[in-house]
C-alpha cells in the first residue's frame, strides 16, 4: 500500500467516525429528549404538581436548578420546561428574572464578604 492510499484510507475512516458522532449527537438533541415517553410523563407530572404554585415559587425552582448546574441551564435538562413555556410564554420571561435573582444574591454575598473583612 502506498502512502497516499494509506492517507486516503485514514481520511475515509475519520470522515465515517465524524459522521457517526454527528448522528449520535443528533439523537441526543433536545427535541429527541423531550419527546421520549419517560420525559413526557415527567413533564405531565410536573405540570399537575405545580399548577397552583405562584410565579415566584416556580421561578425559585428554576433558580435552584440553574444554581445547582452552575452553567447555562439547558432546555433538555429542566423538568417542567413545557409547562414553563405555556405559563410564562417564552424562555426569556423565565430566565431573565432568575438571572436577576442570582445576580442580586451574588452582589449581596460580595457586600457581606467586604463587611466581614472589616471586622
Amino acid at each position: 500500500m502506498k502512502k497516499t492510499e494509506a492517507k486516503e484510507d485514514v481520511t475515509r475512516r475519520n470522515i465515517r467516525a465524524r459522521q457517526a458522532k454527528i448522528q449520535r449527537e443528533a439523537a441526543k438533541r433536545p427535541e429527541a429528549i423531550l419527546n421520549e415517553p419517560k420525559r413526557r410523563a415527567q413533564e405531565e407530572r410536573f405540570a399537575a404538581a405545580h399548577q397552583n404554585d405562584s410565579d415566584e415559587a416556580i421561578l425559585l425552582y428554576v433558580k435552584v436548578e440553574k444554581a445547582r448546574r452552575k452553567k447555562r441551564l439547558k432546555r433538555s435538562r429542566l423538568i417542567g420546561r413545557a409547562y414553563l413555556m405555556e405559563r410564562f410564554g417564552s424562555r426569556g420571561n423565565v430566565i431573565t428574572p432568575v438571572n436577576e435573582m442570582l445576580r442580586k444574591e451574588e452582589e449581596t454575598e460580595r457586600e457581606f464578604t467586604k463587611l466581614k473583612c472589616l471586622f
